[in-house]
């Protein structure tokens, strides 16, 4: 069913990237939104069934630097759930979150090592949504981006 993604059969997911303030080693900007957390489903789906599991089946990242109106576009990166060790890992952070909602009936955003659910919206919004923390993005995407000399004076030159 892809009524849920952004396309047939999968998501894509731009987002961005700084320069660490202590060297010129790429780094997360912020975490990335995958999609609003509903309670009761949250309650219970198992991970398998869950709306999150649809939606990160097959993810294109698209890495991003910008400073001003200059933007550089890094080469897309495809991950998928058929990577045993990252949907291990997300499916435990899932079940923690899950969990914890069970438990003690609330979702905290401190709960996940890769994915966390937070609020998502305005200041005290009750809103929330699962996103890939930075620790994911610094694990399972920056080591895909393919350096030459050709990108790194693309961002030297950007920034």
């Amino acid at each position: 069913n892809s009524e849920c993604l952004d396309l047939e059969d999968g998501e894509i997911k731009a987002f961005p990237l700084k320069k660490n303030k202590t060297s010129d080693i790429l780094v997360p900007k912020e975490t990335i939104a995958i999609n609003m957390v509903e309670r009761e489903a949250l309650k219970i789906n198992n991970f398998e069934n869950s709306k999150l599991c649809k939606k990160i089946q097959q993810v294109i990242f698209v890495p991003y630097l910008r400073k001003g109106d200059k933007v550089l576009i890094f080469e897309p990166i495809l991950l998928t759930l058929e990577n045993k060790i990252i949907c291990d890992n997300i499916k435990k952070d899932y079940c923690n979150i899950q969990k914890h909602l069970l438990d003690k009936n609330e979702l905290r955003s401190n709960i996940g090592e890769y994915i966390q659910c937070r609020t998502k919206g305005p200041r005290n919004s009750t809103s929330r949504a699962f996103y890939f923390k930075t620790s994911y993005i610094r694990e399972y995407i920056l080591p895909n981006i393919k350096y030459d000399d050709e990108l790194n004076k693309l961002i030297k030159l950007i920034n």
